[in-house]
């Protein structure tokens, strides 16, 4: 394709949210981690390997009785949030964190494949601010 040479009117939205399909029989809690399936369909993380980070769910909702993509979900893909986990401390600063289940990060990546982001603060030996990482801005 040549380049442009008049202006263009595109679409645009703010970055902050994105709008995913839902999975089949799929329910997202509200401020849970979120995934996509090899698919394209959202759905709750897991550690798994085949999922990729979507973001935190900005919103519930439940496609329990739908087929794949009769229900959305806005997910949050910025931000600091904050994750329960286990054994941390201050050393544990900047260091990657990897789904664990919905509402849970550790820093095991041998173990768990669903990279989420990095540790921002340490509130507590069970809790942390994380700053989320979805696969499309991962590298900045």
């Amino acid at each position: 394709m040549a380049n442009a040479n008049e202006p263009r009117l595109t679409q645009w939205q703010d970055g902050d949210l994105v709008e995913y399909p839902l999975a089949t029989a799929e329910v997202i809690y509200e401020g849970t981690h979120t995934c996509l399936n090899s698919g394209g369909y959202l759905v709750k993380a897991d550690k798994k390997s085949g999922l990729t980070y979507a973001g935190v769910a900005y919103e519930t909702a439940d496609n329990s009785a739908g087929a794949a993509g009769d229900k959305t979900c806005r997910v949050k893909v910025t931000k600091l949030h904050e994750f329960t986990s286990s054994g941390l401390a201050q050393a544990d600063v900047r260091k990657k964190v990897y789904v664990t289940d919905n509402q849970t990060v550790t820093t095991s990546a041998p173990t768990y494949d669903v990279y989420c982001g990095n540790i921002a603060k340490v509130l507590s030996a069970t809790s942390c601010m994380v700053d989320i990482r979805p696969a499309t801005i991962v590298g900045l």
